[in-house]
């Protein structure tokens, strides 16, 4: 029955063509508000493992993702092969400032007014040599040509500028449709790596843009775009169910990383400060900062014991508390990474996490591509 009528209701879906009706209405128009009330988000916003792995909603969600989630999902991955890519091969042909004047031994001003000798007259004056004067060279040595600039690839700069423009319309809609659900932890690196990569192509200098040399600030945010982009794609390739191998990253994921890290970090600060005052005349404890890499690389095996407590060039003042405390150090954290991987709660906290990312990313690419 209509409410208010006393009408029945009209069916908005034709029984003969099996199509809805062109005059029906959609009784939610807010695809947000219909994502948040929707059962399947229920049941993940409250944590409903049994009803996520029931058969009828595996059903819908295989039905969703054969009929078009996929397709969707396979074009933004595409796209975002092409985006790495592009921004590989733009950092493979660029360098920057610090590594030219280390490699060429010249300043940044040699470098550019070396492109006039090279280009002008480097054909009739190959094997002459380079005098510095003031900031220019005045001739060019033949080992020195290998060292000098060179037009820019300029199909590669095109090619990243073209999938930048497609990532930011891309990521703009997204922000559009979602607002401020948008704001996920890989959509927030995704920003970063788009400020990133916006910083990379803004050309400082007329010699930068010609030879495409980075500034040691660009050069480094290319090198952290770069990273963010391949882990996001591995990430999204992770999102594939026929690639799915490691644990979806959810925040109840993140939040029990970060008090494991917690500790962890607890750990090696404190061994950290402790062999940095034991061991404060070797190089590798000279500062705290130093020492906390120390006790890293130590974490990761590399223990290097002749070289730290039996070196002849470094005798130990405190040898046998020395002794003692790296003998403390290996025990405590290998007890610490057997209690880790021992079973514990955080094995109920994997499976109930496994369902819930691929049914929120269905609903993400259902309301951004309609």
């Amino acid at each position: 029955m209509s409410p208010g009528t006393g009408k029945a209701a009209k069916s908005p879906y034709d029984e003969e063509s099996k199509t809805v009706v062109k005059e029906a209405k959609q009784f939610i128009s807010d695809g947000l508000e219909w994502k948040r009330i929707h059962p399947v988000s229920i049941m993940v916003q409250l944590h409903r493992t049994h009803l996520l792995h029931h058969p009828l909603t595996k059903a819908w969600l295989v039905d969703k993702w054969n009929l078009y989630i996929s397709y969707v999902f396979l074009v933004l991955l595409f796209i975002e092969m092409l985006f790495v890519t592009a921004l590989t091969i733009f950092m493979t042909n660029t360098d920057d400032w610090a590594h030219i004047e280390r490699k060429c031994n010249m300043t940044k001003n040699q470098f550019c007014g070396l492109s006039t000798v090279l280009l002008g007259n480097f054909s009739t004056a190959e094997n002459t040599s380079l005098q510095e004067e003031g900031d220019g060279p005045v001739a060019v040595d033949g080992e020195l040509y290998k060292c000098g600039p060179m037009n820019g690839n300029v199909g590669a700069l095109l090619f990243l500028m073209m999938m930048t423009f497609i990532i930011l319309l891309l990521e703009g809609n997204n922000l559009y449709r979602l607002k401020c659900e948008y704001f996920s932890m890989d959509n927030s690196l995704k920003v970063v790596e788009v400020i990133l990569t916006i910083i990379l192509l803004i050309p400082l200098g007329e010699c930068e843009f010609h030879y495409q040399v980075l500034h040691e600030q660009q050069w480094q945010c290319g090198i952290l775009a770069v990273l963010l982009a391949w882990l996001l794609l591995i990430s999204r390739l992770n999102q594939l169910p026929v690639f799915s191998v490691f644990m979806p990253i959810t925040t109840s994921f993140i939040k029990s990383f970060a008090k494991v890290l917690s500790y962890i970090l607890l750990l090696l600060a404190l061994f950290a400060y402790i062999f940095h005052l034991v061991l404060s005349d070797q190089s590798a404890f000279i500062s705290m900062p130093q020492a906390m890499v120390k006790i890293i690389v130590w974490l990761l095996g590399d223990l290097a014991y002749d070289d730290t407590f039996l070196s002849s060039d470094h005798p130990l003042v405190y040898p046998a508390l020395a002794n003692f405390l790296f003998v403390m150090f290996v025990t405590t954290i290998s007890g610490f990474i057997v209690n880790l991987l021992s079973p514990s709660p955080q094995k109920s906290l994997r499976t109930s996490e496994n369902a819930q990312p691929s049914t929120m990313q269905l609903h993400r690419a259902s309301l951004c591509s309609s």
